[in-house]
């Protein structure tokens, strides 16, 4: 960058579309002589001291593992020196291609970091008298609930079997009744997942560094400047970011020490694209009169990807096939999450597991403007023409399952003071579950926009800025006309009552049926040189927030 410009506030007609402020850059350009730089700061944790919380946390840790290798093993890599970096670097090189006429300016910049510690136990995961299918330490002798067809006295915190109606004896499920499917994500538990506290609850941490525990910026530009004549110009830039990131953002449960989670975790990458390419055409018309004609193209790719896809989990598991293999979410609290059992009045709640990502989204905008400058005595004018097209392809995610586990399932006819959603699960007695279906849609929306400026030299000091802008702004539509509303004033044939959903018919249709026309917004403003060194500027202006292009799916609210 060779310059840029921030501006807060007057903003011009040329200016005018923004929901704020504006950012203006100039790209540097070659010369005749070659030019370059290079840079490179870094951070590692090799220089690091390990932390006073890490110390006593592993000794506490370590205090509770039982003689367990796996437990000891992962508190060790929980509370020991987390890998923690951090480098930044970058180079530019410009100078002529064809000397006198033909130049070129590049650079590139990468900024990587990465911290994989742990922060707070936040997150719960099963014990190990859990996972063996022993619920003995729910149970509340004090609290009688009934008696089971066995005569058994059921208490709270009884796990029902829910093939005989009756209490499982000592509240522990025989390990043949616990499904394939459960043990073998019992054995991921236990090879990733080991509790860092002897606790039931609150066992588990996620990462310390949030929402990203490895992050990297590269950034690419080239401009390329060509001189036609003494009084025409073209030149052109290319810029391309890709920023890939492992982001844990979303909740779940975390093996310490490791750099994706595990298999489990609901981490995903988030590996952004961003290339823009630019064109202008500069021609100085006569000694007053300039005109610069630009096209632009700007893209923004958001995927978003568990880690876990690449294991084909549902498959590995023995679930099937449904399209993605990212790791099975699976509850055990009820499909809302509500379902809590208590002990010693705190809610014992396992962590769901897996992750739903594999969706990504893009954002296209072409953008053709022209201006032409005209200087003419005291005053310089400024008209101008601008077109937008906009794009916003979404691509939902798709062929994940669901899974959920309900304590109901291990309630029996005894209430909400039995069962256990995890113990649901180990017997593989699935609440409901459902898969992800694919949901792609296009968003279409194009603008036009008109302006003129007069900057009118009053005296030697004093300069007034008057503008005039208009903008119209084109229907929003779905380039295959996959979008629905709800009217509610329409008469659903069903109920015969107001309210019912209405289809678009094709993607020329738009529920957008006010079209306005009438967007004109002007600014006025100046600046008063009170010294040589002191200049006063005021302005009062009203302009109009641009519509943006649904964020959240290719359609509103994804309707």
């Amino acid at each position: 960058v060779e310059e840029f410009q921030v501006t807060s506030a007057g903003v011009r007609a040329d200016d005018g579309r923004t929901g704020g402020g504006v950012f203006r850059y100039e790209m540097k350009s070659g010369t005749n002589a070659w030019h370059g730089s290079g840079f490179y700061y870094m951070h590692n944790e090799a220089f690091d001291a390990r932390s006073w919380g890490n110390k006593y946390n592993e000794v506490v840790c370590l205090n509770d593992d039982n003689g367990d290798p796996a437990q000891a093993a992962s508190c060790q890599r929980a509370f020991g020196k987390p890998a923690d970096s951090l480098y930044t670097y970058g180079a530019s090189l410009g100078g002529p291609i064809k000397e006198g006429r033909l130049f070129f300016y590049a650079a590139w910049e990468r900024y990587t970091f990465a911290n994989y510690g742990i922060g707070g136990l936040t997150s719960t995961v099963p014990t190990t008298a859990f996972l063996n299918g022993n619920f003995s330490a729910l149970l509340n002798p004090a609290v009688v609930l009934g008696t089971d067809s066995a005569g058994q006295t059921v208490h709270q915190g009884a796990i029902i079997d829910p093939l005989t109606g009756n209490a499982f004896p000592g509240n522990i499920i025989p390990t043949a009744r616990i499904s394939a499917v459960s043990q073998k994500i019992v054995g991921l538990y236990e090879k990733y997942y080991q509790p860092l506290s002897s606790t039931l609850t609150n066992n588990n941490a996620l990462p310390l560094s949030s929402p990203a525990t490895w992050y990297q910026s590269n950034q690419y530009s080239m401009k390329l400047d060509y001189k036609l004549a003494r009084n025409h110009f073209l030149d052109g830039s290319i810029l391309y970011a890709y920023i890939p990131r492992v982001l844990s953002d979303q909740g779940g449960i975390w093996s310490a020490g490791s750099q994706d989670g595990g298999p489990m975790a609901n981490a995903y990458d988030h590996n952004t694209t961003a290339p823009s390419v630019r064109s202008r055409d500069s021609w100085t018309i006569s000694n007053t009169l300039l005109n610069v004609v630009s096209v632009t193209f700007n893209r923004f790719r958001n995927p978003s990807d568990a880690r876990s896809r690449e294991g084909n989990w549902p498959s590995t598991l023995g679930l099937g096939d449904f399209g993605a293999g990212n790791f099975p979410i699976i509850k055990f609290q009820g499909v809302n999450s509500d379902q809590h059992r208590y002990v010693a009045g705190l809610p014992v709640d396992e962590t769901l597991l897996g992750s739903q990502f594999n969706d990504f989204y893009a954002a296209n905008t072409f953008i053709y403007d022209d201006n032409l400058s005209w200087v003419r005595g005291r005053q310089t004018y400024k008209f101008g023409a601008e077109f937008r097209a906009q794009q916003f392809n979404s691509h939902g995610d798709y062929g994940v399952p669901t899974f959920v586990f309900d304590p109901a399932q291990t309630a029996g006819t005894f209430g909400a003071n039995a069962g256990f959603g995890f113990a649901s699960f180990l017997l593989g007695d699935v609440n409901q579950a459902s898969v992800s279906e694919p949901d792609n849609t296009y968003g279409r929306r194009k603008s036009v926009s008109l302006y003129a400026q007069d900057d009118i030299k009053l005296t030697a000091k004093f300069t007034l800025n008057l503008d005039l802008r208009w903008d119209f702004n084109g229907r929003y539509h779905e380039k295959y006309g996959h979008w629905s509303n709800f009217d509610t004033t329409a008469v659903n044939p069903v109920t015969g009552q107001p309210g019912t959903l209405e289809f678009a018919t094709n993607g020329g249709d738009s529920f957008e049926t006010r079209q306005y026309y009438h967007n004109f917004s002007g600014h006025a403003g100046g600046a008063y040189r009170l010294t040589p060194r002191t200049v006063a500027r005021a302005s009062f202006g009203i302009f109009y927030v641009p519509l943006n292009l649904n964020t959240f799916s290719g359609i509103p609210y994804e309707f």
